[in-house]
């Protein structure tokens, strides 16, 4: 019976040990993106590899006063939801999928670019000032976005992770990452196509 008892003794502990080991890369993954929703610098920082993810303000606040674009964009950027599947490490390095679902902010960004320019060259040739263009162009932006009232875009990417001090972390994301991209309805890669048309024409 004693080594009935030591045995089942050794398998707790041996359980315990592994259940209470540092985070899978899939349970940074989550807690990472559960840290952008709420904009929670500190939190984003304990598991981002990077020097640095800045959603906010440096003194980790957002700013007083937001224009109605900013307001929009946020609004509209950080209420993604995801879900998280497909772990796979290798040795100290990891991948995770994730499927974001979110405003197609990429689809409004491409409908903002061609009526801003349909009425911004009218608006230049009646003498208006670079205010009254920069304010056209805000207007008509935050009106594409605010009629944006449906998560009806999904994507699915990989995230990369590192290990860190023998702890899992999100590996740097530059500007253009398939990851922000998808978190962001598109966005990034709207507006990409919209400046390589630009230089195209050129």
């Amino acid at each position: 019976m004693k080594k009935i008892v030591t045995l089942i003794l050794a398998f707790v502990i041996c359980f315990a040990l592994v259940s209470c080991g540092s985070p899978s890369p899939t349970d940074v993954t989550d807690s990472f993106l559960k840290a952008v929703k709420a904009q929670d610098a500190e939190e984003m920082a304990k598991v981002y590899a990077g020097d640095d993810f800045k959603v906010l303000d440096d003194d980790g606040e957002e700013k007083e006063v937001l224009g109605a674009l900013e307001k929009s964009i946020m609004t509209k950027f950080f209420d993604f939801e995801y879900k998280i599947a497909n772990e796979k490490i290798d040795g100290d390095k990891a991948k995770v999928d994730v499927t974001f679902k979110t405003y197609k902010m990429g689809n409004a960004f491409t409908a903002f670019i061609g009526e801003y320019f349909s009425q911004a060259l009218g608006l230049a040739f009646s003498g208006a000032s670079d205010k009254q263009v920069e304010e056209l162009a805000e207007t008509l932006f935050t009106e594409q976005l605010d009629k944006l009232t449906k998560k009806d875009y999904t994507k699915t990417v990989s995230v990369s992770l590192e290990k860190v001090d023998d702890q899992w972390k999100i590996s740097e994301l530059d500007e253009e990452s398939d990851v922000l991209n998808a978190m962001s309805g598109g966005l990034i890669e709207a507006i990409n196509n919209t400046s390589n048309a630009f230089n195209d024409a050129e």
